[in-house]
């Protein structure tokens, strides 16, 4: 059996770029450190983990948005080395190309979200302020 019979009276999606874009925002957050551990005296790492994202094909853009989960590790005024874990949501919006397809027969983009780095400051005992690069690459 050849592939034009195989496709033949079956339906099917064609595949066409919606778009090739990059955008990256920088968003920042002010979180406290609960009353159960001490304040902070200074910020000795911080990772992040993007959760997976949603995506929303408009008329004239592709918007995603999601959550980025933190880690910190920090030296408390204790002496001690403590961890807490903060969340925080996300927005990204890229424009289509001009010669996009027609979406009346609905559309799916394919979203890569990363994050380029994140660093936190200590603002008072217990308030912490984190600054991420968080992107999206959009086919």
């Amino acid at each position: 059996m050849n592939m034009e019979q195989n496709i033949k009276g079956r339906e099917g999606a064609l595949m066409s770029r919606l778009c090739e874009k990059r955008v990256v925002r920088e968003f920042s957050s002010d979180f406290l450190i609960p009353d159960t551990q001490p304040e902070a005296r200074r910020i000795l790492v911080v990772t992040e983990r993007l959760l997976p994202s949603e995506k929303y094909v408009g008329a004239s853009s592709v918007e995603c948005n999601g959550v980025i989960d933190y880690r910190v590790i920090y030296l408390g005024v204790d002496g001690e080395l403590w961890g807490v874990c903060f969340s925080s949501e996300y927005e990204l919006e890229a424009p289509m190309d001009a010669r996009r397809p027609d979406t009346s027969g609905g559309v799916s983009a394919i979203v890569r979200a990363f994050c380029e780095g994140s660093s936190a400051r200590v603002n008072a005992g217990r308030k912490l302020s984190i600054k991420s690069r968080i992107g999206a690459d959009i086919w």
